[in-house]
């Protein structure tokens, strides 16, 4: 069982989640879950991270050929970004995938405080 692409399941929202398989509770279907391999399933999550606001400053994700990092956007009074992760492992994907996983804890870990 991939707890990772679980861990990301819970945080989208999905029930039913079995492992890798969960059930879609409009079609009744079960399907595989496949954020660590399919851009189609992990960019909604990357979406809903940067809809979420820390310190009341919204997220973003910054790609560059080395990493992809998460960061806060500056404030009108401090200018600079704050980086929350950095991953830089693999392919692009994969290294958004870590991100993600990486956010994800990191703000379960806040919620729980």
């Amino acid at each position: 069982m991939n707890t990772e692409n679980k861990l990301i399941a819970e945080f989208m929202g999905v029930e039913n989640t079995n492992g890798l398989v969960f059930q879609d509770a409009n079609t009744k279907e079960f399907h595989s879950i496949k954020y660590h391999t399919s851009w189609d399933w992990l960019m909604p999550v990357v979406e809903k991270i940067e809809k979420l606001k820390i310190e009341g400053r919204k997220i973003y994700f910054s790609l560059s050929t080395h990493s992809i990092c998460v960061m806060l956007k500056p404030t009108p009074n401090d200018h600079i970004p704050k980086t929350i992760v950095e991953n830089k492992d693999g392919t692009k994907i994969e290294a958004t995938y870590k991100a993600v996983v990486q956010f994800i804890k990191e703000y379960n870990n806040q919620l729980n405080k």
